[in-house]
């Protein structure tokens, strides 16, 4: 993608800022190349196209088949809900994780309460046995809601269906490409401004890019963006019943505006 940058950059000499920059002295050999190395950080932030809600599906029963067809029962209603939000274009869910989890009486520890036996209660200085009285079936899912602007309206009918613990749980947009071309741009602007700085103060000017490299780049992939959720969701159907759902009681939520930060070291040739 920097590749591209190259005649854009010689042809348009863009104007850049660095962060950090080192200098190379001449060497004494024939024909030698002074250079002038910068690195740049490039930010760019955009309001973004996708929003995520995230909340947690229970149901408590006897035995684990029976929490699990309740549990089953109480998703869908969500999902389809969910699904029929008004004003949304599309939504996306995706199941996060499962767990089942044996319900003890009331005073009894888990097996993993320090100093308690497994499945024991202490109850005046004995220990009794406590066996699980049934099963807690829990499903966590996300939401993947667009626009971003129908978080809220999300995130409140969530809750009016069912679903608990209902959270933000994350932004960003369609385009990841786009974005990272952007704060590349943005990195190769600054670096460029003080290379310019610099060659300024040495009674000199830029000539030829002999380096341009994007740097940290296994840190600045993209933690929370869209193609995590949409790689394993469940697509609802455009087609969606009528009429669309809105939430008796709507939260308004703002989604976080998407920021993208992208680091380049960048060679220039010092020409005096």
């Amino acid at each position: 993608m920097l590749k591209a940058y190259l005649p854009l950059a010689l042809a348009a000499g863009l104007s850049l800022a660095a962060l950090s920059v080192a200098s190379s002295q001449p060497v004494s050999q024939p024909n030698a190349v002074s250079v002038i190395s910068v690195s740049a950080k490039g930010t760019v932030t955009t309001p973004p196209d996708w929003a995520a809600v995230s909340g947690t599906v229970r149901a408590q029963a006897k035995d684990q088949q029976t929490a699990l067809r309740l549990m089953s029962v109480k998703q869908d209603a969500i999902s389809q809900g969910l699904a029929r939000l008004a004003g949304a274009k599309t939504v996306s869910i995706k199941t996060v994780a499962l767990t089942f989890t044996p319900m003890l009486p009331a005073g009894c520890h888990g097996d993993d309460d320090a100093g308690y036996p497994p499945n024991t209660v202490r109850t005046r200085g004995n220990d009794v046995s406590c066996e699980p009285i049934g099963v807690e079936g829990m499903v966590k899912l996300t939401a993947i809601i667009h626009p971003a602007e129908r978080m809220g309206a999300a995130a409140s009918l969530a809750v009016q269906l069912g679903m608990e613990d209902v959270q933000m749980s994350g932004s960003g947009v369609d385009d990841d490409e786009a974005l990272e071309a952007n704060a590349d741009r943005a990195a190769f602007d600054q670096a460029m401004r003080q290379a310019k700085m610099l060659a300024a103060a040495a009674n000199a000017h830029l000539g030829r890019i002999i380096r341009l490299n994007r740097s940290g780049a296994q840190q600045l992939e993209p933690d929370d963006g869209y193609k995590e959720f949409s790689d394993e969701a469940v697509k609802v159907d455009l087609l969606r019943p009528p009429p669309p759902i809105a939430p008796d009681v709507v939260l308004n939520l703002t989604p976080p505006k998407v920021t993208k930060t992208n680091y380049v070291l960048v060679d220039f040739e010092l020409i005096k």
